[in-house]
This record gives structure tokens, C-alpha cells and sequence, in this order.
């Protein structure tokens, strides 16, 4: 997810960076999402339909609510030696990779890398 919410932007990164870049996104997610999840502690989930292309597959589900309520929620993955890996997340219609791409592709436009990584550890 943090290589797809970068773009092009990370091939340029050495692997070191790319270390750096995924710990941090990682906790960026957590820290933006931690409570949405705990919102949905002990909730149903109904898996509707699974797609497949190849190496890669989407999965539809439902999350049912205590309060009566439905949450749809895809994920998107590949298969990586053997174990499929989620590369996305769509909640509620909202591409967890296409929020962020086109937010850090903006920064990188203007400033740089460096400066990317910075703001990110500002809101951590």
C-alpha cells in the first residue's frame, strides 16, 4: 500500500528509504484509522463476492453493525509467493491508495521527498 500510495516516486527511493517510507506510512494509517476500527469491535462480516485476475483478486464485504448499520468494504491483493497480500483498501467507496496518491504526489511536485517524510512525522 505504501509503494502504491507513493506512485512513481518509489523507485527512486533506496531501499533504506523504502524501509523508512512503509514504517511510517504504517503508522500514519493506524494512527488515521485505529479508531474506526475499534468502532467495529465483535461486528459481523459477511463476504459477498470474490474476484480473480491472475495474481490478483478483490474481495466484497459487509460489515454489519451493532446499531443496525452496513459498512462496504473491498480489498484489493496479489498473490506474493504463495500468500495474498492487500494492496488497497476501499471503505465506503473511498480507495485508501487514491486518497493518498494524488496528496503526496502534490507535495512531491513541490517540495521533495524529505519534505514529504517530514510532514508525515508532524502528524504522527
Amino acid at each position: 500500500m505504501a509503494k502504491r500510495s507513493l506512485g512513481r516516486q518509489w523507485r527512486r527511493l533506496t531501499p533504506a528509504e523504502r524501509d523508512e517510507f512503509t514504517r511510517l506510512f504504517t503508522d500514519l494509517l493506524e494512527r488515521t484509522y485505529v479508531s474506526r476500527l475499534q468502532s467495529f469491535y465483535d461486528e459481523e462480516i459477511v463476504f459477498l463476492r470474490e474476484r480473480r485476475d491472475g495474481d490478483y483478486a478483490e474481495i466484497e464485504s459487509r460489515i454489519l453493525t451493532n446499531k443496525g448499520g452496513k459498512v462496504f468494504d473491498k480489498y484489493r491483493s496479489f498473490l506474493v509467493d504463495g500468500e495474498w497480500k492487500i494492496y488497497d483498501i476501499v471503505a465506503e467507496n473511498i480507495s485508501l491508495v487514491s486518497n493518498y496518491r494524488p496528496q503526496f504526489k502534490r507535495i512531491l511536485a513541490k517540495s521533495s521527498y524529505i519534505e514529504l517524510v517530514q510532514r508525515i512525522r508532524k502528524k504522527l
